[in-house]
């Protein structure tokens, strides 16, 4: 083994029946080595693995954003973002972690959006001020986030 590691090939940590759906319900070596590897990561029981199989999982899976450094280009023009604070500009000199005001007449945007033409507003760090809070838009979402 060249890492080292020795340890049990997917298909042999795997119950009987559940080996029996893998190879009855799906043809690719891939996509079977995936939901194999799916279902004893996360426990699944045999009547889970079927469902998963059955609603094709595995098409639907997309890494979720959990660190900023590798996961900034996830933002960029998939959808404005609203932000809580309102639109003022900045002072002058370096911020860090600026905030926007607490009350005002425009919500802040942040992401871009695929539906606006113009290229530097599809950066993430491109701050927008065009939105009233009562704005509806194709192009306008949020992301939950955690603050302490």
């Amino acid at each position: 083994c060249p890492s080292g590691l020795i340890g049990q090939q997917a298909a042999a940590q795997l119950p009987w029946f559940h080996l029996v759906t893998l190879l009855t319900k799906i043809s690719g070596g891939t996509q079977r080595e995936w939901y194999a590897l799916q279902t004893i990561s996360q426990g699944w029981s045999r009547s889970t693995l079927d469902m998963h199989i059955k609603n094709s999982l595995h098409l639907r899976q997309a890494a979720a954003v959990t660190n900023f450094e590798r996961s900034l280009h996830v933002m960029h023009g998939n959808g404005w973002e609203w932000c809580s604070d309102w639109f003022a500009n900045y002072p002058e000199g370096l911020l860090v972690d600026p905030v926007g005001l607490k009350e005002g007449v425009r919500q802040v945007v942040r992401g871009g959006s695929f539906n606006y033409f113009y290229v530097s507003n599809i950066r993430s760090s491109y701050r927008g001020d065009f939105v009233l809070p009562t704005s509806r838009t194709i192009g306008i979402g949020f992301r939950l986030a955690k603050t302490n």
